[in-house]
């Protein structure tokens, strides 16, 4: 959780400077980290699972609960990278200001959890019980990563198209004494990080 409000920040503040690039970049770098936590967690989870329970008082001498509390402790947390990964992508989209998409997935995660109840109950019993938040969790990172890839998509459509031009006009009429269109294209190369995408003028240079 505390990564996802990490990553609010992180893309409010370049969203608003139109680091479109960094965003996707620290999804990326956020998501591995996520993943890495969770898997970590999960280990430690299988590992220490009945030491855990025996500080809450639960002994050998009540072995089918130790067992079923096993069991829903190592199926869950099995499933811990993708409630961080819903904690990422859903940060991240109100970062940009999307909020539709995360109240959306939020309210899929309530309707999956009351149907999945009565569902796998009535299927697979305790174990039905194990996998409601699993299941509630992937349905809505489902939905919050195809709200994601939305807005990169809407990113690429409304970056300026004209910003480009702008800045090599600018460093032409600096290099050239002409407008970029007055300039042959021979004397021209144009040298580009990935920051282009995102808009950083110092990334675009006529040299």
């Amino acid at each position: 959780m505390s990564l996802g409000i990490a990553v609010a920040t992180f893309t409010a503040q370049n969203f608003g400077a139109r680091k479109y690039a960094r965003i996707r970049e620290g999804a990326k770098k956020c998501s591995f980290v996520a993943v890495g936590m969770s898997l970590a967690g999960c280990l430690a989870m299988v590992l220490t699972g009945r030491w855990l329970l025996s500080l809450f008082g639960i002994g050998l001498n009540e072995p089918d609960v130790v067992r079923e509390a096993v069991l829903y402790l190592n199926t869950t947390s099995l499933f811990y990278f993708m409630l961080g990964l819903l904690f990422i992508f859903r940060n991240l989209l109100q970062g940009m200001g999307r909020n539709i998409m995360p109240t959306a997935a939020a309210g899929a995660e309530v309707v999956v959890r009351i149907v999945a109840t009565f569902t796998f109950v009535n299927w697979w019993g305790f174990w039905g019980v194990c996998i409601v938040n699993p299941v509630a969790w992937t349905g809505a990172v489902a939905m919050l990563v195809i709200g994601y890839y939305q807005a990169v998509r809407d990113f690429r459509r409304h970056i300026p198209p004209t910003y480009e031009s702008v800045i090599l006009n600018y460093d032409a009429q600096a290099k050239f004494g002409a407008p970029m269109e007055n300039v042959p294209v021979a004397s021209v190369r144009l040298t580009a990080s990935p920051e282009v995408r995102s808009g950083d003028k110092e990334s675009i240079r006529i040299l």
